[in-house]
């Protein structure tokens, strides 16, 4: 009877897994696969260059960032990676990554400086904070930062270089993600990695 019940489960554990299928998709911005926006005024730009999206912030006050529409299930489970190299980590500038992003009023945005990393929320306009969490990042110039975002149900994980910031319970609407800078800085986006789980 217990040789029969394991051979049941085996097979249901084998269905599903054949039952789920994971999609990669990676943009290294040689063919600017999602069509990132490019703008350049005075003060602050965005632009492909050799291999890399570059934000550049050249005012204190400015927020600068991009956005562009992912080819995934917003309410489905993923995992997003962004490669990113600000000009600098300091405590006074603040760098990372937007997620369900309505419109600019309204989104999710989480950043990260100098040992520390903040999740934010901005409804109707009006920013507040969510998580205000310590994170291991040393000041310095050019170096290069893992943000991962990962999706399970309605759990959403945070990672820095690899190590968990905090997971919270969240709702995600809108497959729009993008970067941000906030201060004087810049930021190359090197690589984005999709991961997606498609259940069949």
């Amino acid at each position: 009877m217990k040789k029969i019940l394991a051979i049941v489960v085996c097979l249901l554990f084998c269905d599903l897994i054949e039952a789920q299928e994971k999609r990669v998709i990676k943009e290294n911005f040689e063919n600017n696969t999602f069509q990132w926006d490019e703008y350049y005024e005075k003060n602050y730009s965005c632009g492909i260059r050799d291999g890399y999206l570059l934000l550049e912030n050249k005012d204190e006050n400015f927020i600068v960032w991009t956005s562009v529409e992912f080819p995934i299930d917003a309410e489905g489970n993923f995992e997003i990676t962004f490669n990113l190299c600000p000009e600098k980590i300091n405590d006074e500038t603040w760098f990372g990554i937007l997620f369900d992003f309505e419109d600019e009023n309204n989104y999710s945005k989480f950043i990260v400086q100098e040992k520390n990393s903040r999740l934010i929320n901005r409804r109707n306009g009006k920013e507040s904070i969510s998580k205000k969490i310590p994170i291991i990042l040393k000041k310095g110039k050019e170096k290069q930062v893992k943000i991962e975002l990962i999706k399970k149900s309605k759990k959403l994980s945070f990672l820095v270089d690899d190590m968990d910031v905090f997971t919270i319970s969240k709702e995600v609407k809108y497959n729009t993600f993008g970067c941000i800078i906030e201060g004087k800085n810049s930021l190359k986006i090197s690589e984005v990695t999709i991961e997606e789980t498609i259940e069949q």
